[in-house]
């Protein structure tokens, strides 16, 4: 697991945690490491990684016009590895200046994000980390009918629906995670979604 390494999993499957653990083991052997997130993730507070399970860390927050190269390069302390959360909205100069962080100064990269969206289709991080990273590991989840799950469906007031944009940060409540067979059936499961909007009405 050494080198540009992409982790990658439908929504609501644990990423943000095991970035966390993994990291953590980093520090428990006394190695620095830096963490980033984007700044479309705000929902905890901007430059924070968040795992459903409780944990957070400080990050650095990145955007489009960020160079992980460039602040790697000025970074003043020594670094082991670094970790970035929600890949799938890096660049393809992003993934590139990553790619290049590994070649020239020896750094494990660990990149944690979706690999497709609510329509199936690629992300741009996802794809060039896809075709340039060393390593590929698919984090597991299970759909509601017990299969494993790799997509999800976005759901608005009980509705599956094809059409919207592909970044729509907020409630986790709207994306379901299923597998490939209920994703081509746009199946999720309902009594989930009734839950939701009895919730929202309380």
């Amino acid at each position: 697991m050494r080198g540009l390494v992409f982790w990658y999993a439908a929504m609501n499957t644990g990423k943000s945690a095991k970035l966390l653990q993994y990291a953590h083991g980093y520090q428990q052997q006394g190695k620095s490491v830096l963490l980033f997130t984007t700044k479309l993730e705000n929902r905890f507070g901007e430059g924070q990684i968040v795992s459903r399970t409780g944990i957070r860390k400080d990050a650095y927050c990145y955007h489009d016009a960020f160079d992980f190269y460039d602040f790697f390069q000025k970074h003043d302390k020594p670094i082991a590895a670094i970790f970035v959360d929600e890949a799938q909205f890096l660049s393809k100069e992003q993934v590139r200046q990553l790619a290049a962080i590994v070649d020239t100064c020896g750094l494990d990269v660990h990149c944690y994000g979706l690999r497709s969206d609510f329509q199936g289709n690629l992300f741009e991080g996802s794809k060039y980390l896809l075709a340039w990273a060393d390593n590929l590991f698919s984090i597991p989840g299970v759909c509601f009918c017990g299969a494993p799950c790799s997509m999800h469906l976005r759901v608005i007031d009980g509705v599956v629906v094809d059409d919207g944009p592909q970044v729509l940060i907020g409630d986790s409540s709207l994306h379901y995670t299923v597998c490939r067979k209920h994703f081509m059936e746009r199946k999720f499961m309902e009594e989930d979604a009734k839950l939701v909007a009895n919730a929202k009405r309380d």
